[in-house]
């Protein structure tokens, strides 16, 4: 081997090294739960459930107008007899379905919460 690449090859390794050395030490000087944020207390928390209930419903009211639009934009395609269009439709409308049904879980999960651990 020529002293060329030993030397290349040897600082490459020195390099290497540092490189893994310094990513060990920062990874290791963190704070150890790794959420940087602070959590909130139940106070807190309760408080904040009036905020999510009110855009939770805005949420639902909005996915309710879309689904309107979408199902006359889809029997005006349908009437028109263009299939894909209808497809397409159909999908978006499955997947305002699916959301719909997440948000109403959240309200249901939030509000069996808030009535565990928030006073009236």
């Amino acid at each position: 081997m020529q002293q060329h690449s030993k030397l290349v090859l040897g600082f490459t390794a020195i390099v290497l090294s540092g490189t893994l050395a310094f990513g060990a030490v920062a990874s290791a000087a963190g704070s150890g739960d790794g959420d940087s944020r602070p959590q909130l207390t139940t106070e807190e928390k309760c408080e904040k459930s009036v905020e999510l209930e009110a855009k939770a419903t805005e949420r639902l009211e909005k996915i309710s107008e879309r689904t309107a639009a979408l199902q006359t934009k889809r029997a005006e395609a349908e009437a028109a007899g263009d299939t894909a269009k209808v497809e397409r439709l159909d999908r978006r409308l499955e997947v305002l379905a699916k959301v719909a049904e997440r948000i109403q879980q959240r309200m249901t999960k939030l509000e069996t919460w808030v009535a565990a651990n928030c006073a009236a």
